[in-house]
């Protein structure tokens, strides 16, 4: 198999309020192999990424083979509520 991403992410862990993810677990992307479970922060993924690292999801199949996933990407947003005010692209330029 080709490789996919530099890091496939196969789980990840909720906080305690389960609304935000805390860790993924990752494995490297060898191409025709994949290296060890490991767990990773969120913070050392968007660094990662920062850097130039990529990161894919992975779902396992059938005959314990991954499928290919959505490419994971950095992203600043707010969390939806009732007001559209304080959204990040209402916000005063500067």
């Amino acid at each position: 198999m080709p490789k996919w991403a530099d890091y496939l992410v196969v789980g990840v862990k909720y906080d305690a309020t389960n609304t935000s993810i805390i860790k993924l677990q990752i494995k490297e992307d060898l191409g025709e192999t994949t290296g060890p479970l490991q767990t990773a922060s969120m913070e050392w993924v968007a660094q990662s990424i920062l850097s130039g690292k990529t990161f894919v999801t992975a779902v396992l199949g059938t005959n314990n083979n991954y499928q290919q996933g959505a490419p994971v990407e950095l992203s600043l947003r707010t969390r939806r509520d009732k007001s559209t005010a304080d959204n990040l692209e209402n916000l005063p330029r500067f």
